[in-house]
């Protein structure tokens, strides 16, 4: 089951029984305090089992072991506002997008072509398609991704490869996009 994670800081934590004394950035922007439903909705379905889709620089590759995706937005709050009670506007780093992956190694073609490309630390494009259900296909693009050196990995019956902290890079943020179909 593929799991997604938010973390993040916040500017305050409102709570019902404060908010009647609450100053409007305590509020934020709420006129009453949000009635708690009688009975959750859900909606759509998990992506189920590990499947999907992976292309990398070109060549699909179907012998996915493992994998992971990073997006670090590396926004931070400013906190020292003089004369203010609260942080001031999220302030904007440098974005560090990558993923991990690890595949089978069938020294194919494909797959010393990208062990060279590793090496020489030539930029690929990659795409990363998660669940194959229609309204819970999560699809994220990396059009310019430097890989890391490779290693091995024979711990399972079938010789792997290891591409461990594979970079997306780009202008203006376009290191990566996600598509949900």
């Amino acid at each position: 089951v593929a799991t997604i994670e938010f973390t993040t800081e916040s500017v305050y934590v409102l709570s019902s029984a404060a908010f009647s004394v609450s100053d409007a950035t305590q509020k934020g922007g709420l006129t009453a305090f949000p009635a708690r439903p009688s009975a959750p909705a859900y909606n759509g379905n998990f992506a189920v089992g590990f499947t999907g889709a992976i292309s990398l620089d070109g060549s699909s590759y179907v012998t996915a072991r493992s994998g992971s995706i990073t997006w670090n937005m590396n926004r931070s709050l400013r906190k020292n506002l003089f004369n203010s009670y609260y942080p001031g506007p999220a302030q904007q780093q440098r974005r560090a997008v990558m993923f991990d992956i690890d595949l089978d190694d069938d020294d194919s073609a494909a797959m010393n072509t990208l062990k060279q490309k590793a090496i020489s630390k030539a930029t690929i494009a990659a795409t990363i398609q998660i669940g194959t259900v229609a309204g819970n296909i999560w699809t994220c693009n990396f059009p310019y991704v430097q890989l890391p050196s490779y290693s091995y990995d024979d711990g399972q019956p079938t010789w792997g490869i290891s591409l461990k902290g594979c970079n997306a890079k780009g202008t203006n943020k376009d290191e990566c996009t996600l598509v949900l179909t």
